[in-house]
Protein backbone atom coordinates (compact mmCIF):
# COMPACT_ATOMS: atom_id res chain seq x y z
CA UNK A 1 0.00 0.00 0.00
CA UNK A 2 1.26 3.11 -1.13
CA UNK A 3 0.62 5.88 1.61
CA UNK A 4 0.54 9.60 0.76
CA UNK A 5 0.47 11.84 3.56
CA UNK A 6 -1.64 15.55 2.92
CA UNK A 7 -0.63 17.25 6.13
CA UNK A 8 -2.74 20.47 6.86
CA UNK A 9 -1.54 23.98 7.00
CA UNK A 10 -4.48 25.87 7.53
CA UNK A 11 -5.16 23.74 10.82
CA UNK A 12 -8.35 22.28 9.04
CA UNK A 13 -7.38 18.66 8.67
CA UNK A 14 -7.35 19.59 4.90
CA UNK A 15 -4.47 20.57 2.66
CA UNK A 16 -6.14 24.69 1.40
CA UNK A 17 -5.24 28.30 0.89
CA UNK A 18 -2.35 28.96 2.87
CA UNK A 19 -4.13 32.87 3.64
CA UNK A 20 -7.11 31.48 4.91
CA UNK A 21 -4.53 29.70 7.08
CA UNK A 22 -2.86 32.68 8.12
CA UNK A 23 -6.00 34.94 9.12
CA UNK A 24 -7.19 32.50 11.18
CA UNK A 25 -4.10 32.26 13.32
CA UNK A 26 -3.90 35.71 13.61
CA UNK A 27 -7.58 35.68 14.59
CA UNK A 28 -6.75 33.02 17.36
CA UNK A 29 -4.22 35.05 18.43
CA UNK A 30 -6.17 38.18 19.42
CA UNK A 31 -8.88 35.66 20.65
CA UNK A 32 -5.46 34.63 23.27
CA UNK A 33 -4.14 37.73 23.74
CA UNK A 34 -7.84 39.67 24.80
CA UNK A 35 -8.77 36.92 26.49
CA UNK A 36 -5.17 36.97 28.85
CA UNK A 37 -5.70 40.62 28.95
CA UNK A 38 -9.14 40.34 30.72
CA UNK A 39 -8.13 37.98 32.95
CA UNK A 40 -4.97 40.25 34.16
CA UNK A 41 -7.47 43.30 33.85
CA UNK A 42 -9.53 41.44 36.10
CA UNK A 43 -7.18 40.71 38.35
CA UNK A 44 -6.36 44.28 38.70
CA UNK A 45 -9.88 45.35 39.45
CA UNK A 46 -9.43 42.52 42.26
CA UNK A 47 -6.73 43.94 43.95
CA UNK A 48 -8.12 47.35 43.88
CA UNK A 49 -11.03 46.10 45.35
CA UNK A 50 -8.98 44.69 47.96
CA UNK A 51 -7.19 47.83 48.47
CA UNK A 52 -10.64 49.65 49.43
CA UNK A 53 -11.48 46.83 51.97
CA UNK A 54 -8.49 47.30 53.52
CA UNK A 55 -8.16 51.47 53.58
CA UNK A 56 -12.07 50.65 54.90
CA UNK A 57 -10.53 48.54 57.54
CA UNK A 58 -8.68 51.28 58.47
CA UNK A 59 -11.02 53.66 58.80
CA UNK A 60 -13.62 51.78 60.61
CA UNK A 61 -15.73 53.93 62.55
CA UNK A 62 -13.70 56.89 61.73
CA UNK A 63 -15.78 59.63 60.28
CA UNK A 64 -13.18 60.71 57.98
CA UNK A 65 -12.97 63.46 55.36
CA UNK A 66 -11.90 63.06 51.84
CA UNK A 67 -8.68 61.97 52.20
CA UNK A 68 -6.32 62.98 48.96
CA UNK A 69 -3.21 62.99 47.71
CA UNK A 70 -0.96 64.45 44.70
CA UNK A 71 -0.07 61.67 42.61
CA UNK A 72 1.20 63.37 39.32
CA UNK A 73 1.52 66.82 38.03
CA UNK A 74 2.50 68.01 34.53
CA UNK A 75 2.70 71.30 34.36
CA UNK A 76 -1.22 72.88 35.06
CA UNK A 77 -2.92 69.71 35.62
CA UNK A 78 -2.71 67.87 38.89
CA UNK A 79 -3.75 64.25 38.89
CA UNK A 80 -5.04 62.98 42.60
CA UNK A 81 -5.84 59.62 44.32
CA UNK A 82 -8.21 59.60 47.37
CA UNK A 83 -10.16 57.77 49.58
CA UNK A 84 -13.79 59.20 49.36
CA UNK A 85 -16.35 58.01 51.14
CA UNK A 86 -15.43 53.84 51.43
CA UNK A 87 -14.12 53.71 47.50
CA UNK A 88 -10.92 54.82 46.39
CA UNK A 89 -11.08 57.68 43.78
CA UNK A 90 -9.18 59.55 41.19
CA UNK A 91 -9.60 63.16 39.78
CA UNK A 92 -7.75 65.61 37.31
CA UNK A 93 -7.93 68.98 37.78
CA UNK A 94 -5.65 72.65 38.23
CA UNK A 95 -6.32 73.01 41.79
CA UNK A 96 -7.61 70.72 44.83
CA UNK A 97 -9.97 68.41 44.06
CA UNK A 98 -13.47 69.06 44.17
CA UNK A 99 -16.15 66.99 45.54
CA UNK A 100 -17.99 66.51 41.90
CA UNK A 101 -14.29 65.72 40.17
CA UNK A 102 -14.16 62.26 41.96
CA UNK A 103 -14.70 59.00 40.08
CA UNK A 104 -14.26 55.75 41.47
CA UNK A 105 -10.54 53.57 40.21
CA UNK A 106 -12.41 51.01 38.74
CA UNK A 107 -14.22 53.04 36.51
CA UNK A 108 -11.19 55.13 35.18
CA UNK A 109 -9.55 53.98 32.34
CA UNK A 110 -6.74 50.92 32.67
CA UNK A 111 -4.04 53.53 31.86
CA UNK A 112 -5.12 55.58 35.24
CA UNK A 113 -5.83 52.11 37.60
CA UNK A 114 -2.27 50.97 36.49
CA UNK A 115 -0.18 54.08 36.49
CA UNK A 116 -2.43 54.69 40.22
CA UNK A 117 -1.08 51.67 41.57
CA UNK A 118 2.56 53.63 42.01
CA UNK A 119 0.67 56.21 44.10
CA UNK A 120 -1.61 53.63 46.63
CA UNK A 121 1.46 53.18 49.30
CA UNK A 122 1.16 57.31 49.75
CA UNK A 123 -2.51 56.81 50.29
CA UNK A 124 -1.95 54.23 52.52
CA UNK A 125 -0.17 57.02 54.68
CA UNK A 126 -2.37 59.47 54.29
CA UNK A 127 -5.10 57.64 55.35
CA UNK A 128 -3.26 55.98 58.36
CA UNK A 129 -2.38 59.53 59.67
CA UNK A 130 -6.05 60.50 59.51
CA UNK A 131 -7.29 58.23 61.34
CA UNK A 132 -4.17 58.53 64.25
CA UNK A 133 -5.10 62.32 64.48
CA UNK A 134 -8.81 61.60 64.52
CA UNK A 135 -8.12 59.09 67.18
CA UNK A 136 -5.72 61.42 69.60
CA UNK A 137 -8.97 63.85 69.63
CA UNK A 138 -11.13 61.36 70.24
CA UNK A 139 -10.66 60.14 73.83
CA UNK A 140 -10.69 63.90 74.97
CA UNK A 141 -14.24 64.35 73.40
CA UNK A 142 -15.32 61.29 74.40
CA UNK A 143 -14.22 61.93 78.25
CA UNK A 144 -15.56 65.73 77.71
CA UNK A 145 -18.97 64.58 76.16
CA UNK A 146 -18.94 61.91 79.09
CA UNK A 147 -18.63 63.84 82.02
CA UNK A 148 -20.97 66.44 80.46
CA UNK A 149 -23.88 63.93 80.32
CA UNK A 150 -23.31 62.61 83.91
CA UNK A 151 -23.17 66.21 85.19
CA UNK A 152 -26.59 66.63 83.12
CA UNK A 153 -28.04 63.35 84.46
CA UNK A 154 -27.23 64.08 87.75
CA UNK A 155 -28.97 67.48 87.70
CA UNK A 156 -32.32 65.88 86.45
Amino acid sequence: MNSRFNFSLNGKGVPGNEEQSSDDARSFDVQQTEAALSDKFDHLNRKWQAAEQKLRSIVGACNLPVIWITAESNGNSWNYLGFVGDEICYAEGVRKPSPGNWKGILDCSAKIRISAVNHLPKLFEAVQKAVHERLDVLPDSLDKAIEKLSDALEKF
